[in-house]
């Protein structure tokens, strides 16, 4: 099978700062993030091949073929099959620290770019300000600095941004023990930006969770930021006990919500 070859284009050589267009895109997994810095931490020259990046973030290489999907329908990815008197030879991986910008000179429109194509030749019109995922309202502000010197200690919020009513309610029904560090609970709940169905999907999983036996005796119960960045809702499908809606009656659930 043919190897995959990979092309870094990067506009600041040797740096291994991280743009806040990274840190903040929430079309990317943490773990396809990772990856990508890591990918862009490498010295020019690295032998790179998709087994290889797996095996030095220690996951398997179909896992890593995943962020790199992820990458790619992000824009930090550009995938090129090559082409050796009419047989297909290795695949050729383009990966940039700026979405959508490879080094040409009319680059294609990556998939979470508005229909209104940036011009990346013109370096007035930059391409972050048309990124969906990177509009003012998901961008926190920048911490202001005192006279000091010294980076101001976040302030604290009484409710998140998202789905507040909602969150109130996950906070009010989660075991006690588990109920620390609301501020970073609330940051991982906006993250997580849950649908009403996945709200309702967590609510249905937590009653279960609840009735378990571990958690009847106060045993391996995360923090709330933890159980939603892990998505350990999904911990509820191994246990044995059936589904309390359908349980009860199988009722509307919308109208017996939890959360």
């Amino acid at each position: 099978m043919a190897s995959a070859q990979f092309l870094i284009h990067r506009r600041r050589r040797k740096e291994t700062t991280v743009d806040n267009s990274i840190i903040w895109d929430r079309s990317l997994s943490n773990m396809a993030r990772f990856a990508l810095i890591a990918i862009l931490s490498l010295p020019d020259g690295w032998d790179y091949s998709v087994r290889g990046m797996a095996s030095m973030l220690q996951v398997s290489k179909d896992t890593m073929g995943k962020y790199l999907r992820e990458l790619e329908a992000a824009g930090y990815l550009r995938r090129q099959q090559g082409d050796d008197r009419g047989k297909f030879s290795k695949s050729v991986y383009t990966i940039t620290d700026t979405p959508g910008e490879f080094g040409d000179e009319d680059p294609p429109c990556p998939k979470n770019y508005d229909s209104d194509c940036p011009n990346f030749s013109d370096p007035k019109k930059s391409p972050q300000k048309n990124l969906k995922v990177l509009d003012n309202n998901n961008i926190p502000p920048t911490p202001q600095r005192g006279n000091g010197g010294r980076r101001r200690k976040r302030e604290p919020r009484e409710a998140p941004d998202w789905k507040p009513e909602r969150f109130a309610g996950l906070w009010a029904y989660y075991p006690k023990k588990g109920r620390k560090n609301k501020q970073d609970a609330m940051r991982a709940w906006d993250d997580l930006g849950a649908t009403d169905d996945l709200i309702d999907k967590i609510g249905r999983a937590l009653k279960k969770l609840k009735a378990s036996e571990e958690w009847q005796r106060g045993v391996g119960i995360p923090y709330v930021a933890t159980f939603l960045r892990g998505r350990r809702w999904e911990d509820a499908e191994a246990l044995d006990e059936p589904d309390p809606v359908a349980a009860e009656g199988g009722e509307a659930y919308e109208d017996r919500r939890l959360l």
